[in-house]
């Protein structure tokens, strides 16, 4: 198996890596790598991150893009591998409906709640999988900077949530159910789209996006496992603001909730570890979020969009040629990936460019928001196309065009 940190290939011991200790996982181009570094460690992949898969229409063992705790144990707990049992009670309020999916650190389910008749997703912490007090306390954190700042946005494009309680120990978050499948499970299927199916599925997850950052609000962690596609009505949907930042001031009041008192370094205002926390995934990471040193702003987010597009049109082929996560990451450092066009010639010219520049390594040279990437997709049609330039005749104008008729 090859080392997802180091890139060395040889047997593990222990589910770690002999080389440089890394925990193994699923090989490189069958999971996504969700980092959590600090400004000193030395990279390498937390395993107990897990895709959040709301509304998911397949069995959660046949998720491609879970990457789990490989000293986890295997699903022979209550509801196959997640801390609650399917058809049981959550406390008094939720039924447990259906698993929708599973990692090495919580499940996310298909619940109803009672009290208002609907369905919602559930999302928790597996009973005893943080077993270290700083890891618990950074959980807790986590789950409350989700509500929290998700709550900022407000945007049909961007999951709600609802709620974040505890129950028998059990810590859980409910949001909004939907009744799809992640766009990592879509690109799994149909390896690559085209131009109208990809335009069609990220143009609203781009006006969530644009939502999001109107509001202060940084992902961090944009990729094909959190956009949700509802095909009854096409829509996609951005989720899982986990380790997402806020770039204005929180209200002080919200954010004493969500900073741990026992927690032994300072939080920063979006409530994550201070001393320059690292993250995100590394196959969508933008080269600047593996710097402590740098400013992380939407510009990182504009960076994923661009991979997520790129990798719709071509397929994950710079995924699945890599030696490992960090060779790949560490070329995207260093320059762009090939340009769209010269693997795919029949994708518009103005598709391509609007990817290449959301690509640059450099963030100065990118779109510098959201919103300018959503503009220039508006020129173009539903093919990729610039639209016709519609002309407004002046009053000067039309007298010229009269005189010339006369």
């Amino acid at each position: 198996m090859i080392c997802p940190a180091c890139g060395c290939e040889g047997p593990d011991s222990d589910g770690c890596c002999a080389e440089c200790g890394a925990a193994m996982t699923a090989p490189f181009d069958q999971a996504d790598h969700t980092m959590v570094l600090s400004e000193n460690d030395e990279p390498s992949v937390d395993t107990h991150e897990h895709e959040h898969t709301i509304g998911m229409d397949h069995p959660p063992d046949q998720d491609p893009d879970h990457t789990l705790d490989s000293a986890a144990p295997g699903p022979t707990t209550a509801a196959a591998g997640g801390p609650l049992e399917v058809g049981a009670s959550f406390g008094d309020r939720y039924r447990i409906d259906a698993l929708l999916g599973f990692g090495g650190m919580g499940a996310v389910y298909k619940a109803w709640d009672t009290q208002v008749d609907i369905p919602v997703a559930l999302k928790v912490v597996r009973t005893g999988a943080a077993t270290d007090p700083a890891m618990t306390r950074q959980l807790d954190r986590r789950f409350k900077r989700e509500l929290l700042l998700a709550r900022q946005v407000t945007h049909k494009n961007v999951v709600r949530i609802h709620d974040l309680g505890e129950i028998d120990g059990v810590k859980f978050i409910t949001m909004t159910y939907i009744d799809g499948e992640d766009l990592a499970h879509i690109q799994k299927r149909e390896k690559t789209l085209s131009v109208p199916d990809a335009l069609k599925v990220l143009r609203p997850a781009l006006s969530g996006l644009v939502a999001a950052h109107a509001a202060g609000v940084v992902h961090r962690d944009l990729k094909p496992a959190n956009i949700m596609i509802e095909p009854s009505t096409g829509e996609s949907y951005i989720m899982d603001f986990g380790i997402a930042k806020s770039s204005e001031t929180i209200d002080p009041e919200s954010l004493k909730r969500t900073r741990d008192p026992g927690a032994k370094t300072p939080a920063n205002e979006s409530g994550e570890t201070a001393a320059g926390g690292i993250v995100g995934t590394l196959q969508y990471m933008a080269p600047e979020q593996m710097s402590a040193r740098k400013e992380v702003d939407q510009r990182a987010d504009i960076y994923a969009f661009g991979l997520i597009f790129y990798d719709l049109l071509v397929g994950r082929r710079r995924i699945e040629k890599a030696a490992s996560a960090i060779s790949e990451f560490q070329h995207r450092v260093e320059s762009a990936p090939p340009k769209l066009r010269s693997i795919n010639v029949s994708i518009p010219e103005p598709i391509d460019e609007i990817v290449t520049r959301c690509l640059d390594p450099d963030p100065k040279a990118r779109f510098q928001t959201s919103a300018e990437l959503e503009q220039a997709l508006n020129r173009l049609d539903a093919e990729g196309h610039p639209l016709p330039v519609k002309r407004v005749l002046t009053g000067r104008l039309m007298a010229a065009v009269a005189a010339l008729l006369v």
